[in-house]
């Protein structure tokens, strides 16, 4: 799981353990106190959303950063391996000493 994918499944659980559909079934339950700290936690999850929006952008383009680096690496492991096996069939690379 990649940090962005980290940060929106958690936002997401929070809003889903917060919703409406929550709310509604502790009012039905007549349960107020619960009621009103839903709410609560379901507003302040809606305002840390909106305010942290930059967060959530910046682990996505981290994410986004972090593949392409990868990619980048994995090539250049490739490459390597590559110019190491011409090496090796063309007889350049000294053999090992058998013991």
């Amino acid at each position: 799981m990649t940090l962005y994918e980290l940060q929106t499944n958690t936002i997401r659980a929070i809003k889903e353990f917060y919703s409406v559909w929550q709310i509604t079934k502790r009012a039905a339950r007549l349960d107020l106190f619960n009621v009103s700290l839903k709410a609560y936690g379901r507003n302040l999850v809606h305002k840390w959303a909106k305010k942290n929006q930059y967060f959530v952008d910046y682990t996505k383009a981290l994410t986004s950063a972090g593949r392409t680096i990868e990619l980048a690496a994995k090539k250049t492991a490739e490459d390597i391996k590559e110019q190491y096996h011409k090496l090796e069939v063309s007889g350049a690379l000294p053999q090992p000493k058998a013991n």
